[in-house]
């Protein structure tokens, strides 16, 4: 005679499914954490605000903080240095050439004026910017350019990697070229505007727009004499 075997039914309680529920939700939270993690790892961190990235991103050649050599500088002011977009140039290579430019006597130094770099918590932040993220900062950044919006001083990566668009300052540098365009960004920081040329073939202003026509005065890329005051920081 063939015999059955009798299955009986398990009824979860109230408590059981409660941890059933948590428990799946746990799963579909790991997937999801697990899915933003690989697609960050391929497509790059999600643009925090000012269109920068948020931190780590460029954990592995982030920049520790440096104190300038500034021995005689009125007015010490702090900086950080981050990234916009997934730029190609690794931080610690920028900052370090960043800081190379202010801790030249012929640049802000000239005025008064000395740079450290920090991790974070800093009077304004240098950015590495990708030319699609310029406009993250403020409509009227061009991705030609590099442009400062209150405390924020972007360089343009495309402009940092290739120097001037072609026209007036082809005789000049790529070292040169970024020079004067760290130099011109922080200038506006300190409280300078735009200058015009002040007659043929004397050196133009480094608050000129340079890049886009001299008008008849030389390349330059670092203050005049008489560019050398800080207005914002009450120095001149």
């Amino acid at each position: 005679m063939a015999t059955y075997q009798t299955r009986r039914r398990v009824r979860l309680t109230p408590l059981g499914w409660l941890v059933c529920g948590a428990l799946a939700l746990l799963v579909v939270i790991g997937l999801v954490l697990a899915a933003k993690a690989a697609s960050d790892r391929w497509f790059g961190a999600p643009a925090g605000p000012g269109g920068g990235t948020e931190a780590g991103t460029e954990a592995a050649s982030e920049p520790q903080a440096e104190a300038g050599d500034h021995p005689d500088a009125a007015i010490v002011v702090t900086y950080q240095v981050a990234a916009a977009g997934p730029v190609e140039v690794g931080l610690a290579e920028f900052a370090g050439e960043a800081q190379a430019i202010f801790n030249d006597p012929s640049g802000w130094l000239s005025a008064g004026v000395g740079f450290d770099r920090v991790a974070e918590g800093g009077d304004f932040t240098l950015w590495l910017a990708t030319p699609d993220q310029m406009s993250g900062f403020n409509p009227d950044c061009s991705p030609d350019y590099s442009c400062r919006v209150g405390p924020d001083v972007i360089i343009n990566q495309e402009r940092w990697l290739r120097g001037a668009l072609p026209g007036a300052l082809d005789s000049i540098s790529l070292g040169e070229y970024r020079t004067m365009a760290v130099n011109h960004e922080v200038g506006h920081w300190l409280g300078h505007d735009h200058s015009t040329c002040p007659g043929p073939d004397q050196p133009a202003p480094l608050m000129m727009q340079q890049s886009k026509g001299l008008d008849g005065c030389l390349p330059n890329i670092y203050p005049l004499p008489e560019e050398r005051t800080a207005p914002a920081l009450g120095l001149g």
